[in-house]
Formats: C-alpha cells, sequence, structure tokens
C-alpha cells in the first residue's frame, strides 16, 4: 500500500511545545472514505519556504479494495507533523489533501510578545493552541490536560488579562476496527 491524499482537510491546530528553544506541533484532522486508512502523516513539501508559510501534503495508506459493496460514509483522521524548534521565519501553514487545502496563520510567541509587553496599553496580542487528550468519553479529563499545557503560557505584560475559548471538543470511537473511545479538547489562549 502507498500513501495517498485523504479526501479533504477540515481542521488544523497548533500545540506550542515549553521546550527549550520551544518547539511546535501542527495537528491537522482530514476526511477518508473509510475507517481502516493507516499511517497518516503530513509530509513538509519544503523546509525552508520564503514566505514563512510551510505547506503539507495529508496523505495516509489505504486499505486494499474488499470487494464488497461500496459505501460512502465518512471517517475523521489525525496527523500531524513536530518542529523540534519554531523556525525564523514561521508565519503559518497550507495543509493540501485531494480535494481542498486549508491554511491557518500562527501568531508569534517571541517578538510580537515582547513588543506587547512593553507598550503601556493592553492589547491583544496573539493566540495559542493547546491540546489536551484522555481515555474514554471524558470532557473534565480532556479539559484539565488542556489547562495544564494552557497554564504554561505566561501573559506578555503585567496588566494583561488572558482569556481562554474552547474551540472544540470530540470524542473517536468505533468503526469496523472498533476503537475505544478517546475525548480531544482544543483550547485557544489569548490576552488583552
Amino acid at each position: 500500500m502507498r500513501l495517498e491524499p485523504v479526501i479533504s482537510v477540515k481542521q488544523i491546530n497548533f500545540t506550542l511545545l515549553k521546550s527549550n528553544p520551544p518547539g511546535l506541533i501542527v495537528e491537522a484532522a482530514g476526511i477518508v472514505p473509510f475507517p481502516v486508512w493507516t499511517d497518516p502523516v503530513l509530509k513538509l513539501q519544503d523546509d525552508s519556504p520564503e514566505n514563512g508559510i510551510y505547506e503539507f501534503n495529508f496523505e495516509a495508506k489505504r486499505p486494499e479494495p474488499s470487494g464488497g459493496p461500496v459505501i460512502q460514509p465518512v471517517f475523521t483522521i489525525f496527523a500531524h507533523h513536530q518542529f523540534q524548534t519554531i523556525p525564523d521565519n514561521f508565519r503559518g501553514v497550507i495543509v493540501h489533501a485531494k480535494s481542498n487545502s486549508l491554511e491557518k496563520m500562527y501568531y508569534d510567541t517571541s517578538e510580537s510578545l515582547n513588543k506587547a509587553a512593553s507598550m503601556s496599553q493592553p492589547q491583544e496580542t496573539g493566540q495559542f493552541i493547546v491540546s489536551g487528550e484522555a481515555d474514554g468519553v471524558s470532557f473534565d479529563e480532556a479539559f484539565k490536560n488542556a489547562m495544564e499545557k494552557a497554564a504554561e503560557i505566561q501573559p506578555p505584560g503585567m496588566d494583561m488579562f488572558t482569556y481562554y475559548k474552547l474551540i472544540d471538543f470530540r470524542v473517536k470511537q468505533g468503526g469496523f476496527v472498533g476503537l475505544r473511545p478517546r475525548s480531544h479538547i482544543t483550547i485557544a489562549v489569548s490576552f488583552g
């Protein structure tokens, strides 16, 4: 089996890694017609684009045809790419699938936050995306895991509010392979 593009990409998230230097995980959710597509991957097209927009192809291994009736339900598949360090020129990503492409911009966590901290007037400085997961159907546990990551992100100035926004909660389970439930939550953190 060879890698093929997934049908479509429907969401992109960034997770900031609190390492030294900071890293970044690009997470994407896509659509496939069968639940048994395997080895999903975000294949980086160019590891140093001049414009700072990193492009990926979202691919996975398609199952061998079974010869049975063709049904057209849709299933979500997830893939990620980890930058050990955030590239200096990083501005965002574009993820390509078979039928669409999706773009997501990233708000710099160093230069823009340092500028905002030196200003006397509070202002919106960007958004950080964090996620948490838990086994089973557990909003509370997934939320707790995401908030632990969110709490590590410090405001860029003394007199700033921190805003938390629930972006997504989903549970993945079932299918022909009988996956056990896994909860996933995404939270946006911003300052102003």
